[in-house]
């Protein structure tokens, strides 16, 4: 995608409105667009709690950024992506 200054100026001001921790997660979300990770993977990689994630994407899916499926494979886990659109 394409990044124009007026997308970069949105998504500043973006990142300022979120929660502490919620904007790595986005960030983690945003640069693998169309890949599925799970809360374990976002764990690992922001280096925070699973709860503090768990969190993050709860808030983050409300405020229509992330979108949540339930994995594949595990009837009861789920994978979370960076929203189309957003």
């Amino acid at each position: 995608m394409k990044t124009t200054a007026s997308s970069e100026i949105f998504i500043t001001v973006l990142y300022n409105r979120l929660a502490m921790g919620q904007a790595d997660v986005l960030e983690i979300l945003r640069n693998s667009r169309s890949e599925w990770s799970t809360s374990k993977d976002i764990c690992k990689k922001v280096d925070v709690s699973m709860s503090s994630v768990l969190l993050a994407l709860k808030k983050l899916r409300q405020q229509g950024f992330v979108e949540r499926r339930r994995k594949p494979d595990d009837r009861y886990g789920f994978q979370y992506r960076f929203k189309s659109g957003s």
